[in-house]
């Protein structure tokens, strides 16, 4: 039993294929540098309001949990107001599943999953120079670097019951400030998980998540510092 568990967790944590994934951000990420040339550089901090979704039985309920991540900024200007925008970075995904008898919370379970994610952002601003407003849409890339849940024993680790990456959409608006020749960025960002997160082989997953299908979904409040490389 010991060794089957071993075996399955071990292709669990090998099923990226993380040369693979470079490859694939390298023949995005090259064009727009050789053609554009990086036009700012940045670090960002968030506070994330995350909840999962999907069915569970009538005495159950999602709710939402709270984290703090941080992401890198590498941007290419194609206009004066549209930029392409790679923020890869470290962000949780935690969330409570609550037990109710007659409408009061009798026991939860706490989740928390660890991401790098690799979002790849178009952003479009009103203007293109002074304060202004920007929208933001892309895709993301998010790779599970742990995952663990609380029943109140303790913290328990099921990382293999998750998939090892998964898709979502990311849709935001904010307002970049300028700072001398540099710019102070926030924005308030909405994203939406496109795939199941849990792990299918049959195998009942650990921590109650039974659910035919769940994702993930929430809210990120984000203030970064951009130094534009030759000023703004």
């Amino acid at each position: 039993m010991e060794a089957t568990l071993t075996q399955r967790n071990d292709a669990v944590r090998t099923r990226v294929n993380l040369p693979a994934l470079v490859l694939l951000v390298g023949v995005v990420l090259l064009p727009c540098t050789v053609l554009a040339g990086p036009a700012n550089l940045g670090l960002q901090l968030s506070a994330t309001s995350n909840k999962f979704t999907g069915d569970l039985p009538k005495e159950g309920s999602w709710a939402g949990a709270g984290g703090l991540g941080a992401d890198l900024m590498l941007e290419w200007n194609f206009a004066e107001d549209i930029s392409l925008s790679f923020q890869p970075g470290l962000t949780p995904r935690t969330g409570r599943q609550d037990f109710n008898d007659k409408g009061i919370v009798v026991a939860s379970i706490d989740y928390n999953f660890d991401y790098l994610t690799l979002p790849l952002l178009v952003r479009v601003t009103t203007k293109p120079d002074g304060t202004r407003g920007f929208v933001t849409a892309g895709l993301e890339y998010a790779l599970l670097m742990g995952a663990s849940y609380d029943d109140g024993t303790g913290s328990i680790d099921m990382e293999e019951d998750l998939k090892s990456g998964v898709f979502g959409a990311m849709f935001g608006a904010g307002t970049i400030v300028p700072v001398g020749g540099n710019l102070l960025i926030f924005e308030l960002r909405y994203y939406q998980g496109l795939q199941d997160i849990m792990e299918r082989d049959g195998d009942v997953p650990e921590g109650g998540m039974t659910s035919p299908s769940i994702k993930y979904r929430g809210l990120q409040l984000k203030a970064g510092f951009i130094l534009t490389l030759g000023g703004e």
